[in-house]
């Protein structure tokens, strides 16, 4: 995911994802539903830990554009399942993607949590597929390729939280444990 588009190389886009405020629902920093910069600025935050070295160039990611936001980092984390499980015990809040909150859905109940959007204050992310200048595409990595679309146009065509995609306490109905309906053989 990246926020701009790459100068030399091309991106073609597949899924636009907005930034979400994620924190608990009887959350005690009364956060507006539109909240302004101010109000981020007091909030303290669990943070995506990135990688990247200070030397290194800023990659636009959501992570690179948050860091003027979150003044009061309360604790670093590399995993958003593991950010998610801190924000839901009263830790902070987070910042996310929506691509990235839907993921943290698949086999957990986050129902005393709730997102807002960020879209007036970051930048929405930008999925998809980079290719390299010059770069020859194998049979293999375009098969890959075309998996991926697939994929991502079914991703974009399913709003998030729709009342037909989770089931009761937020829990996405691919998640939830199947019952076999072969009868068993009788000994």
């Amino acid at each position: 995911g990246m926020t701009n588009l790459p100068k030399l190389d091309s991106l073609e886009i597949l899924l636009k994802a907005r930034p979400l405020l994620v924190m608990r629902k009887d959350s005690i920093w009364d956060i507006p539903p539109i909240p302004t910069e101010a109000d981020l600025e007091r909030l303290p935050f669990v943070v995506f830990q990135t990688s990247q070295e200070e030397s290194e160039q800023p990659t636009p990611t959501l992570q690179s554009a948050t860091r003027r936001l979150q003044k009061n980092t309360v604790i670093s984390v590399n995993n958003y399942h593991i950010i998610m499980q801190f924000v839901r015990s009263g830790i902070g809040v987070a910042i996310m993607d929506e691509l990235c909150y839907r993921a943290t859905m698949f086999g957990s109940d986050w129902s005393s949590i709730i997102s807002c959007p960020l879209d007036h204050l970051l930048p929405n992310v930008l999925y998809g597929i980079l290719v390299r200048r010059h770069k020859h595409i194998s049979p293999q990595a375009q098969a890959l390729m075309d998996t991926l679309r697939r994929h991502f146009t079914t991703l974009a065509e399913q709003p998030l939280g729709s009342a037909d995609q989770t089931q009761k306490g937020g829990q996405p109905k691919a998640a939830r444990p199947r019952r076999r309906t072969a009868s068993r053989k009788e000994d």
